[in-house]
């Protein structure tokens, strides 16, 4: 569950970040309105970190943005007014108001839609197919690639060290069965943060050390003085402490820090120098950052062309801190609907 209120672009980019074919959800009959409005009802009621512990509106995947007066879904499902449910007197005409997008009202009455603002922020729930996500075959020395259950993407540990620059290159020698590239790792949520520390200790065995060094108590992540991850991914999560320069860091084990000489948990982001330093690193086949369908005409005045929250919505975790453990979470049944609570609203 994540709890980080969305606008309706983000929320769509957020969907899509899940690694399977995500959208937000797309609704084609009346039992499909109930269904969802009875799980984003619940997650409402039982979201503990739910700031109001209530959600009164839910973002689905109906909007107008490429064609005012045109609404399609952004999973390409076609559109049938026959199915809709306007809430009486909806949709509402464009009145420079940027009211392209379409939520859901869980409360009175429910499950009828509003066209409105698409910055609001709302909760969502995203829809998903799993796609079969095979890893590629081990590279010659290494401890082979790991597939993440809650997310299906590869993740590969290296322990030769290298410096930042020839690790990213070395991990875009490495491709995805649909010739994607990878990168050094990018980590969009806690939760994957959580399981890629858990890959760099199962491999590095630092869990129990009280000092590490370069070799073997930190990682490269696909991260430097910049604000997109090295597989293009926009940084909408970090874990960061201490300095702001260079390229970063995970410390795998409870590592002393050499600059504060003070400790740094596990988990944990810091800063090195990208060219002097040499680390393990682990590479990643991120999901293909996919786009809504082509457009059918210019997306009107002021409407931003896509989100900026690479934030992943997992399945049956709430992430407690920056090392929180990883538990195996069994991958998406075929379109499932998955409840992304978040908090706000028009």
């Amino acid at each position: 569950m994540t709890t980080a209120p969305a606008n309706w672009f983000d929320a769509e980019h957020n969907c899509q970040a899940m690694g399977y074919q995500g959208h937000l959800t797309s609704i084609a009959s009346a039992f499909e309105r109930a269904e969802l409005n009875a799980i984003a009802q619940f997650f409402s009621r039982n979201d503990s970190t739910n700031y109001n512990n209530n959600c009164a509106d839910l973002w689905i995947g109906l909007s107008d943005v490429h064609l005012n007066g045109s609404y399609e879904w952004s999973d390409g499902t076609p559109y049938s007014p026959a199915a809709a449910n306007w809430a009486p007197g909806y949709p509402r005409p464009d009145t420079g108001k940027n009211e392209y997008c379409v939520q859901s009202d869980l409360v009175t009455p429910p499950s009828q839609w509003r066209n409105v603002n698409c910055l609001y922020s709302n909760c969502y729930m995203c829809e998903a197919t799993p796609i079969t996500n095979t890893c590629p075959p081990a590279p010659t020395g290494s401890t082979g690639w790991h597939q993440n259950p809650a997310n299906g993407l590869c993740y590969l540990v290296n322990l030769q060290p290298l410096a930042w620059g020839y690790s990213e290159r070395e991990c875009t020698n490495y491709h995805g069965n649909d010739g994607t590239p990878a990168h050094l790792v990018s980590i969009l949520s806690a939760d994957e943060n959580a399981y890629v520390l858990s890959l760099a200790q199962t491999s590095l065995l630092t869990t129990s050390s009280p000092e590490c060094d370069f070799r073997n108590g930190w990682i490269w992540l696909g991260l430097n003085n910049t604000n997109m991850w090295t597989d293009g991914n926009p940084v909408n999560y970090t874990n960061t402490v201490g300095a702001t320069t260079g390229c970063v860091e995970m410390v795998t084990g409870n590592c002393r820090d050499d600059v504060t000489g003070g400790t740094v948990r596990a988990g944990r982001w810091s800063y090195q120098n990208c060219a002097t330093n040499s680390l393990p690193y682990i590479c990643k086949i991120p999901a293909p950052i996919s786009t809504s369908p082509p457009n059918t005409g210019t997306p009107p005045s002021g409407v931003p062309a896509s989100g900026t929250s690479p934030t992943i919505s997992v399945t049956g975790t709430t992430p407690t801190g920056p090392a929180a453990s990883s538990s195996s979470t069994p991958a998406v049944p075929s379109s499932t609907l998955i409840a992304s609570s978040t908090t706000g609203g028009p």
